[in-house]
């Protein structure tokens, strides 16, 4: 486990208390725990839901050493190179368990309460296919096999994923165009005829043809998607996100277009991109992340918090309360208000973890101290503690 960053260790942690790990996965937890009893004593402490309840308002009010103190007490672990390496594990498995973990400058903290509905699950994985003559294909009420077939490709559903498959002999079938759209919460996979890959984020939408006969290979993308572009350097791939566009050759990036964000997130992890707006261009590396507003700024990007929706979190860094909560209204059926339409000054750094109820997700947000937010059915009302 020395390899994992906290957050692999932490999921493999979180679900070991769950029992839910394989056999090699539990051998490899196991391995660790017999390592050291400081380990055991660690995770012990998780055993207990009080426990961690306590833990999670600590760190949740903004002193993070003062929450670490406590484990450290618990375990004995006195250790500051330990303590650095394993406050990061214990942060992130508090944000696996409690859904959430909030830290802010030092300031007054003051606890605040939530209304307390039911616990709201994600509506996820409901997704639809919108074939090039306008007939839906609900992806989720559908089985697995073959779903269409026309001159250019064969359409098949196999394990929650699309697969294209292109008709070589046929060069000449003129491609009609598919879109698959996911609703709040849902996520989607599709292999497209070139064997590109294609992680479709919530409340998102990609456009693309069902063979690619011309010289490019263009996609429309509105929302969040990962892409795995398949190599082929006489078909440059090519992806529309609204004024913005990314072209590739062979890579692995995020774009994050959504359209009720100021600006367009591109983030690469492998290969090379060129990403315009109107005259404007800048050819990136692995590592920069591209934002496209009224220019493109390069900047070094957090790799693992660009791509935690694919495995089901949200990571937020210094984000805005604005930011937060349209991400909260694309996870969860929920609409929300603020107080005198005023959106507050306040920033957040955190993960949202898809296994919290929006409840839970809200509680952790009040305890920050600095907002006020009451659940009433699908209605949010949010406004600052003053």
């Amino acid at each position: 486990m020395e390899n994992l960053n906290p957050f692999e260790k932490a999921d493999l942690l979180y679900r070991y208390l769950r029992d839910e790990l394989r056999e090699e996965e539990r051998t490899m937890v196991e391995d660790w725990l017999a390592a050291d009893e400081d380990n055991q004593k660690l995770i012990d402490q998780f055993r207990d839901q009080l426990a961690l309840d306590k833990e999670m308002a600590l760190f949740s009010s903004g002193d993070k050493s003062k929450a670490w103190e406590l484990i450290a007490a618990r375990t004995g672990n006195t250790n500051k190179r330990k303590k650095v390496l394993w406050s990061a594990a214990a942060v992130a498995l508090l944000c696996l368990a409690g859904g959430w973990l909030i830290w802010q400058p030092p300031g007054a903290i003051k606890q605040d309460t939530v209304v307390q509905k039911k616990n709201t699950p994600l509506n996820i994985n409901k997704t639809r296919l919108t074939l090039a003559d306008g007939s839906v294909i609900a992806l989720d009420e559908t089985d697995d096999g073959a779903l269409y077939e026309d001159g250019s490709a064969k359409l098949t559903k196999k394990n929650g994923e699309l697969l294209y498959q292109g008709k070589e002999d046929d060069k000449g079938a003129l491609a009609g165009y598919n879109m698959v759209h996911t609703p709040v919460g849902g996520q989607y996979r599709i292999v497209l005829p070139d064997k590109s890959k294609v992680w479709l984020n919530a409340t998102s939408s990609l456009r693309y043809p069902t063979a690619f006969h011309d010289s490019v290979r263009v996609v429309e993308l509105s929302g969040e998607a990962y892409f795995e572009v398949a190599k082929n350097k006489s078909m440059p791939f090519i992806v529309k996100a609204g004024e913005t566009k990314v072209e590739v050759v062979g890579t692995h990036f995020n774009i994050m277009a959504y359209p009720d964000e100021q600006t367009t997130r591109t983030t690469l992890l492998e290969g090379a991109v060129i990403v315009s707006k109107g005259r404007e261009k800048q050819k990136m590396k692995p590592g920069q992340e591209a934002v496209a507003g009224d220019g493109i700024r390069l900047l070094e990007a957090d790799l693992q918090a660009a791509v935690a929706w694919k495995q089901g979190f949200s990571h937020f860094e210094n984000a805005g309360i604005g930011m937060v909560m349209r991400q909260l209204v694309r996870w969860y059926d929920i609409e929300v208000v603020y107080e005198k339409g005023m959106v507050p000054d306040i920033h957040f750094s955190g993960i949202i973890s898809k296994n919290s109820s929006v409840e839970q997700v809200i509680a952790m947000l009040n305890a920050s101290g600095n907002l006020h937010m009451e659940v009433q059915g699908r209605k949010v009302l949010v406004k600052a503690v003053k």
